[in-house]
């Protein structure tokens, strides 16, 4: 590899990451401040929040497993880039089906 790819590599995996930092603090302040702060309906921003949580978490899991690990194993990384997505079922779920 030579010194160009690796640049191009670590900025691709700079850039990936503080995105996928910027989507799940966004996911957390939806969730926890924006129904005191502005009257958004709770329901709403748990679906909201979860769903920027889990695809900060997808495109992190993505980027380190692609970038960082190049050699792990297929199965290992296929079901950690698809946990976040677990999650947010479980979260949509209870969201749903909510009782008032």
């Amino acid at each position: 590899m030579t010194w160009n790819e690796r640049i191009s590599w670590l900025a691709l995996a700079a850039c990936m990451s503080l995105w996928a930092f910027v989507m799940v603090v966004a996911g957390l302040i939806v969730v926890f401040d924006l129904p005191n702060r502005v009257g958004f309906p709770v329901r709403l921003s748990l679906l909201v929040g979860g769903l920027l949580i889990a695809g900060g978490q997808f495109l992190f899991a993505l980027t380190a497993s692609r970038l960082f690990f190049p050699g792990a194993s297929p199965r290992f990384t296929g079901v950690v880039e698809i946990l976040p997505w677990a999650a947010f079922a479980v979260v949509a779920s209870g969201a749903l089906f909510w009782n008032d």
